[in-house]
């Protein structure tokens, strides 16, 4: 009877060091390519998601790009960007 609970615990610790480990490698690899805040803004001009920390602000509005900002500025939009 001690044998098979001794083998029973062994099994339980084993998995339990297994799956703890593999949750862990899987936490750390997801989160390798995350940087910044996460919050993405919407470029005024062209409608293109950005992540925050690389958008331009211009008082309340942002852009994708310094060309799309002073584009803004100007008027017309730009042919190119499909807007």
């Amino acid at each position: 009877m001690f044998r098979i609970l001794l083998l029973v615990v062994v099994v339980w610790l084993l998995f339990k060091v297994f799956t703890r480990s593999r949750s862990s490698a899987g936490e750390h690899k997801a989160g390798e390519g995350m940087r910044g805040s996460g919050i993405m803004r919407r470029c005024d001009y062209c409608d293109v998601f950005v992540p925050g920390d690389e958008s331009i602000r211009d008082g309340e509005r942002y852009f994708c790009s310094e060309q799309h900002r002073q584009a803004s500025l100007n008027g017309p939009e730009d042919p190119k960007c499909g807007n």
